[in-house]
Parts: structure tokens; C-alpha cells; sequence
């Protein structure tokens, strides 16, 4: 699995950058997690009940009340609750699985509240 950035570097407040990093085909850029959005677009498919990393070191918990909303090419995505099965689970602070393979070249974007 890789990504491709969206934009070519991650802007910070103040208008400066943070360094980027590839690291297992994932270009990660540095800062908060709480009120952060970050998109990708595919560069090979997503396997469904794979693990995916969120890009860019973000993580959520939601424990702590960080939300995450998950979206497909625009459409926003649904995460598991309880024994119902929609879209996608949380399977860590940093990871998803969807429930069924995700296209090359499609658009993920994550939204973490």
C-alpha cells in the first residue's frame, strides 16, 4: 500500500512546513492530531480486512472523545457499532480496516474531531 500527498508539503500554522518522511510507502508529516484533517490518494489498492495506517503519524482515541470521521472519494464512511458491521472498525489509535477493498487512485480523507 502507499499514498500520494494531496498537497506536496504539510503546512503549519505560521505558514511554514514540516519535514516529510516516506516510511513503508506513506508519506507522513509531523503535528497535532485533535482538529486535524489529512487526505490521501492510493497508490495501490487497499485489501479488505487489511489493516491501513492513517498517514501523516495522526492518531485518535477514542476513549478520550476524539472522533473520527473516515471518507471515500467525498462520500463520508460508516465505522462499525457494537455487532453492526458497516464500512470500516477502528483497530487501533493510528489504524482501519475496511470491510471491503478500496480502488488505486481512490481518495481517503480522515477528520479527526
Amino acid at each position: 500500500m502507499g499514498v500520494q500527498r494531496i498537497s506536496p508539503s504539510c503546512g503549519i500554522q505560521g505558514g511554514g512546513t514540516t519535514p516529510t518522511v516516506i516510511v513503508n510507502n506513506f508519506v507522513y508529516c509531523g503535528g497535532a492530531t485533535s482538529g486535524s484533517k489529512v487526505a490521501e490518494t492510493l497508490l495501490t489498492p487497499v485489501l479488505a480486512e487489511t489493516d491501513h495506517l492513517i498517514p501523516e503519524g495522526k492518531w485518535y482515541h477514542m476513549a478520550s472523545g476524539s472522533k473520527l470521521d473516515v471518507y471515500l472519494n467525498g462520500q463520508l464512511l460508516n465505522h462499525d457499532r457494537g455487532s453492526i458491521i458497516r464500512d470500516y472498525i477502528e483497530t487501533s489509535t493510528t489504524t482501519i480496516k475496511f470491510h471491503y477493498g478500496v480502488l488505486e487512485k481512490s481518495t481517503l480523507t480522515y477528520v479527526i474531531k
